[in-house]
């Protein structure tokens, strides 16, 4: 019985699910509107087709429109013509026709477009005055050029007119057959050049038929601008889907399409596009009120994945009906910013900045209802235990029967989970801490705040395997914490804003890969780490390496197997849950909510990602990179007197340019327009690996005055993971050719002799200088050793002069001694003789005591003339320094260089003592000395 009931939930489930994901694709797919600023042409659009490479190209009034690398290129008719019509082969030409003109376009290589007008194969001069309005490529290879007056088949280069009973409206092609109406006759096939009448019926009689395509099952299906949808089959024709025939009477019929087997589109010109199924149910209406710029549908096509292309009255627009994402936009500004949600009960809560909101996923769509009680923030929704949960800005509820229960006031309720192993206590981020709900008799009530987490608002939490709360607060960081069992108080907690590891210019965001809790920031992933109990923080290379298309995310999201990595740029790149797959999508009319984006799984199908201006659903079924898109080099040229020119090159053999053409630009283009491509660049050259530009959304880049060698241009985009290369050589220039070189080559070994003959003639210059300066180091010597000879007897010289000199002193002390004694005894003998005057003994003395004197005299002149014999220099140099020096002065300073005191100078000089000092301050004067100075010192140092 168990096991039943089991397998009964468990079908349910699968039944509920599947409704519900069914449902939840009823929501818009993405419209990428293309205004006229963006292309630069008129505003009005008349057909839109796609060419084999992916390139959607327009017909506008200003002449035909091209997309490539990124941008739009106009390029205009002869004449400056509206092209009310284009279909492009699979050849590469794009065909085009307007008023008295048709012709196609067509490239070369990797050239630009060029016009070829076929008005020279017509004969028939009515050609001028027809204006075409549709082109068909029919699948026998004829193209047929329709105007409403006549119809004209190009086949092998030449134009053969159709004759046609009548004016007629478009030409269809439907299983091999070709279909027309003619006005106020009815419906017509051609065959073999012949109109066959098929339908006469009154219906037709006085409607237009504007879209003929293959009907469900069997048959072909008519479209009428008043009497709505046909069904043509064996003769019979009757009406088809007649519910639809009032909405498409009503808002007039211009244009049909076949999305796939299962799914048509018709183009109004009041109420834009209507999308039906293979049933004659309505998919979806796309018109102004879902986001197109426009309502009036001029022309419609769908392109190589599936998605829809309008021509519209104002501008054009792409409906990407591939895309794995839906929408719902909240045009009239009543929804507010999205921060939650969650199906429950079959039924889609969606919460906002203006309250919680509602819708029921029966089948039926309706519009979102506002439940009461709720209006502002609402920051979660969960379904715990059967219940939902709702974490308003004011405080946490329940929702039951539409209509809240208050669980607590306690505001901003945040993350809301079990804690390991404990179905009984829920914890919930709030901002005021960590706040404790409590099941008692299954009932949830509001238990506590847990103790020293107070002071955080917090935005998340996780538990690790360890029990551990790791904590993101709204603002700074993340915390680390452990909880008592009774879940009241903290334990410990811990900062780690400002861990060891961390980039302080990023913030960081929880996230757990395989029960390991890491973080994430715009630069990397990091793994925490504990030594000596404190945390640090490292990045994990290997799990980046894992994770390499999205390891730089601010934030990482895991849904239905799958992880999102979330961007700055309004980008977001899926992975595949086995890391096989990833998709890059960048919005372009659709912004997460800053700083607070969410991303939230619905069902097992269906993740919803919360948006500014509403929400986004994505259906993992439909997990998509870029269908058949290709990536390629589209143009190639070089310039060539200001102008550029295009690369002949079939890129079979290796390119090969000249060095006059080393002005480059290449363009990639990859034709993806539901989504924002951006293109990245590199030049290697010789083997050289250059640098990647900077990401554009310009799939063109220029390279000038490039050198000559061997070049591999590199090509990325943000997109796929795919690198294209292409390789190309520059020749040498015209003076770096094989003769110039062998001329170079001869000119070089003159050069060489020249050089070697110079440098023969510098050497020997060299030593012959060489030779001169020894002889002059010679020279030098021998006059240094002259010179220190003179030296040498200078000093010796010097030295007798001051042996002389001391023996000069010595003598005159001895002088001035034996003068002293003499005057002494001859003055005593003086006296003796006063008194003995007859004494003849005294008198011979005395006598003999005068002729020493006398000879002391002639000894002091002799004295006197060896004196300055010997200081004949110093008195030169003396007097040449100071010239005002008398020969007394001279003396006194011969004396003072002796080293003689002013007693001993005395006698010499036959003065006092005192005039001895008097003298030596004349002459201290004279020297110009001051008081300190020692004047014996001076002279002998002078």
């Amino acid at each position: 019985m168990k096991k039943n009931i089991q397998i009964f939930l468990f079908v349910m489930a699968f039944v509920l699910n599947s409704v519900a994901a069914q449902n939840l694709s009823s929501f818009t797919p993405q419209i990428i509107n293309f205004y006229k600023s963006q292309y630069g042409a008129s505003n009005q659009n008349w057909a839109v087709d796609q060419t084999k490479d992916g390139a959607i190209v327009v017909g506008n009034n200003k002449g035909l429109l091209i997309a490539n690398a990124g941008e739009w290129h106009l390029y205009e008719l002869p004449g400056q013509k509206i092209v009310r019509c284009v279909a492009a082969a699979k050849d590469g030409r794009i065909y085009t026709g307007a008023y008295g003109e048709f012709g196609y376009w067509s490239k070369v290589g990797y050239g630009d477009w060029q016009y070829t007008s076929l008005n020279k194969l017509i004969k028939d001069k009515r050609f001028e005055r027809d204006e075409f309005w549709k082109i068909l490529l029919a699948k026998d290879g004829n193209v047929y050029f329709q105007s409403f007056g006549a119809l004209y088949k190009y086949q092998n280069n030449k134009i053969t007119s159709i004759p046609i009973p009548g004016n007629i409206m478009y030409l269809f092609e439907v299983n091999d057959e070709l279909y027309f109406q003619v006005l106020g006759k009815g419906l017509y096939r051609l065959r073999n050049n012949l109109s066959e009448p098929l339908v006469l019926d009154d219906r037709l009689t006085n409607d237009e038929i504007i879209s003929i395509l293959p009907a469900p099952e069997y048959g072909i299906m008519v479209g009428t601008v008043h009497y709505g949808l046909f069904r043509f089959w064996n003769g019979q024709f009757t009406p088809l889907f007649p519910h639809l025939t009032a909405y498409l009477s009503r808002n007039q019929l211009n244009a049909g399409a076949v999305i796939n087997k299962n799914s048509y589109a018709f183009g109004t010109i009041e109420n834009g596009i209507l999308q039906i199924d293979a049933q004659g149910n309505i998919l979806n209406i796309f018109n102004q009120h879902q986001g197109l710029q426009n309502n009036t549908i001029l022309g419609l096509n769908t392109d190589n994945i599936g998605n829809l292309w309008c021509a519209m009255d104002k501008g054009f627009a792409e409906i990407a009906l591939h895309s794995p994402f839906r929408y719902f936009k909240d045009l009239g500004g009543d929804f507010g910013s999205v921060y939650s949600g969650v199906i429950f009960q079959n039924q889609l809560y969606i919460g906002t900045n203006q309250g919680l909101f509602y819708r029921n996923l029966n089948g039926q769509e309706e519009d979102f209802q506002r439940i009461s009680g709720l209006d502002g923030q609402i920051w979660n929704l969960s379904v715990i235990d059967g219940q939902l949960f709702c974490g308003h800005n004011k405080g946490t509820c329940l929702i039951e029967n539409h209509q809240p229960i208050v669980l607590s006031d306690i505001s901003g309720g945040t993350h809301i989970a079990f804690p390991q192993n404990n179905d009984s206590v829920l914890l919930q981020g709030t901002y005021v801490g960590l706040a404790v709900f409590k099941k008692n008799r299954n009932q949830w009530s509001f238990s506590n705040i847990v103790k020293g987490t107070e002071f955080i608002p917090i935005n998340d939490w996780l538990q690790d395997s360890t029990g551990r709360f790791w904590i993101s607060h709204m603002y700074k960081g993340i915390y680390l914490a452990e909880i008592s069992k009774d879940y009241t108080s903290v334990k410990t907690i811990k900062d780690l804003s400002h861990a060891v590891g961390l980039n302080p210019k990023y913030k960081e965001w929880l996230f757990s890969y395989q029960g390991n809790i890491l973080l994430t920031s715009g630069d990397g992933i990091y793994q925490p780490r504990l030594i000596h109990q404190n945390i640090y923080f490292e990045r994990d290379v290997q799990l980046e390496k894992k994770f390499a298309p999205i390891y730089n995310a601010k934030k990482i999201f895991y849904a239905n197997h799958t992880y999102w990595g979330v961007f700055d740029d309004n980008v977001v790149r899926i992975v595949s849950g086995d890391f096989s797959k990833n998709y890059t999508y960048n919005f372009k009319d659709f912004s997460l909510v800053g700083g607070y984006e969410n991303i939230v799984p619905l069902t097992d199908q269906t993740v919803l990602l919360c948006g500014e201006n509403g929400f986004a659903m994505y259906d993992s079924d439909k997990f998509s990179n870029h269908g058949n898109a290709s990536f390629k080099l589209n143009n190639f040229y070089y310039l060539e007197n200001g102008r550029l020119k295009a690369v002949n090159w079939d890129g079979k053999v290796p390119l090969s340019l000249s060095y006059n053409h080393n002005d480059l630009s290449f363009s990639v283009d990859f034709p993806i327009y539901d989504r924002e491509v951006l293109f990245q660049f590199r030049l290697n050259r010789n083997g050289t690996i250059g640098s990647w530009s900077n990401w554009t959304k310009i799939g063109t880049q220029n390279y000038t005055n490039l050198n000559a060698g061997d070049y591999t241009i590199e090509a990325k985009n943000n997109i796929t993971n795919q690198i294209i290369t292409y390789d190309f050589h520059i020749k040498d220039p015209w003076y770096w050719n094989l003769l110039a070189k062998i001329t170079y080559v001869i000119i070089g070994l003159l050069i060489l002799y020249s050089i070697r003959k110079r440098i023969e003639q510098r050497h020997a210059n060299a030593l012959q200088k060489k030779q001169r300066e020894m002889d002059e180091k010679l020279r030098l010597q021998k006059l240094e050793h002259e010179h220190q000879l003179l030296v040498t007897k200078q000093d010796v010289l010097q030295k007798e002069v001051e042996v002389r000199s001391e023996d000069l002193a010595n003598s005159a002390n001895e002088l001035i001694k034996r003068k002293r004694l003499l005057n002494k005894m001859h003055n005593e003998l003086e006296k003796i003789n006063d008194v003995n005057t007859n004494n003849n003994n005294i008198k011979k003395l005395s006598k003999e005591l005068d002729r020493q004197l006398q000879l002391d005299k002639q000894e002091s002149r002799l004295f006197e003339k060896g004196f300055n014999t010997i200081h004949d220099q110093f008195f030169q140099k003396l007097l040449t320094q100071f010239p005002d020096l008398t020969p007394a002065d001279l003396k006194l300073a011969a004396y003072l260089r002796m080293n003689m005191g002013s007693k001993e100078i005395a006698p010499l000089l036959n003065i006092t003592i005192r005039g001895v000092e008097l003298k030596r301050y004349r002459l201290r004067k004279k020297l110009q000395l001051n008081a300190d100075s020692n004047l014996n010192e001076f002279m002998m140092k002078f």
